[in-house]
């Protein structure tokens, strides 16, 4: 025989189309939000554009730091534009010797351009390049 005062698991809220958001309180609810929506609906992820390079440019290890024996990542937030090239760039992290090396061939790589509707969508993306000095 069942406790007569034994709790009960709360009922599961009504299914909501991706996107709502429902707010319960002791298993009741007390807001429902349906999905927003938006003249520029956020495009697909599946159809994201690959964040490789289509072209590539390594860059050259400058040779105060080959000779300090430096070494590391460098990273960087690079500014990807509607036509694949790469804008503005920021340095996040890395030795300052290195980083101007980095972000000087950063600027030459290409992106495949992307489009949402027709038009450019330009986006960011967060490059580590990696600094190794042969083995001797």
């Amino acid at each position: 025989m069942p406790a007569a005062n034994s709790p009960s698991p709360p009922p599961a809220p009504a299914e909501l189309p991706r996107g709502g958001l429902i707010v319960t309180q002791n298993g009741k609810v007390v807001y429902r939000l349906g999905p927003a929506l938006s003249a520029n609906p956020i495009p697909d992820t599946s159809r994201q554009p690959s964040n490789r390079p289509i072209h590539r440019v390594d860059p050259i290890y400058p040779e105060t730091a080959r000779t300090q024996h430096i070494e590391g990542p460098v990273v960087l937030n690079a500014h990807v534009l509607g036509d694949g090239s790469v804008g503005e760039i920021e340095i996040v992290a890395g030795d300052p010797l290195l980083a101007e090396a980095a972000t000087q061939a950063v600027k030459q790589w290409k992106y495949q351009p992307y489009s949402v509707n027709g038009q450019p969508v330009e986006r960011q993306e967060r490059i580590t390049v990696k600094f190794t000095l042969p083995s001797s």
